[in-house]
């Protein structure tokens, strides 16, 4: 819970570590690297995803839209640092943008998340339609919810990136946890 309740002051953390230089920023936690990367495409999504993650394709149980999962978990028995990101799109005639965004406000998050507006002020790529939440995962970690509406397919991308933890980080780690996975989701791209 450390890292939740000290991420409501870091909000601009993120915008003032990417103007860090390389050598100053940690890459690998708990066996997993962030480093070493490779886009990954998902329908008309590229994505860029630490090479440690496994990929996995499916299709959702009932409405029959795409969902790619890329996972890549703790080595370590004691100190577990667990990475899932999923890539889901979702078309406009199943759910609109909306209504997508609000049941993820409702049921994604431990408590109600927080939009993350500066970092939607510095991603590369925005659609229409575009939100990014962050909050306190289910059970365990945090969780971050990006939402892109793509008018030329009538989609929704709904990207999650889950960081599942035990302990917690320190907080110079976990700042460079975050910045990582602001950097995921500024590696996006629809075409």
């Amino acid at each position: 819970m450390k890292n939740t309740i000290k991420l409501i002051t870091l909000f601009a953390f993120p915008i003032i570590a990417i103007f860090a230089t390389e050598s100053e920023i940690q890459n690998t936690f708990r066996g997993i690297d962030f480093s070493s990367t490779e886009v990954q495409k998902v329908q008309s999504m590229e994505i860029t995803i630490p090479k440690i993650a496994k990929r996995v394709d499916s299709i959702h149980n009932t409405d029959k839209y795409p969902i790619t999962f890329f996972k890549a978990d703790c080595i370590q028995e004691k100190d577990c640092f667990s990475l899932l990101i999923s890539v889901l799109a979702i078309p406009h005639s199943l759910k609109s943008y909306e209504t997508i965004l609000q049941e993820s406000k409702i049921k994604d998050f431990g408590s109600t998340p927080y939009e993350m507006n500066k970092w939607m002020e510095l991603t590369s790529f925005k659609t229409d339609k575009t939100t990014i939440l962050f909050g306190p995962g289910e059970l365990l970690g945090n969780k971050i919810n990006a939402f892109y509406y793509f008018k030329d397919t009538k989609e929704t991308y709904k990207v999650t990136i889950n960081l599942i933890y035990h302990p917690n980080f320190q907080d110079e780690e976990w700042k460079n946890i975050l910045l990582h996975s602001f950097l995921i989701i500024d590696s996006i791209s629809i075409k």
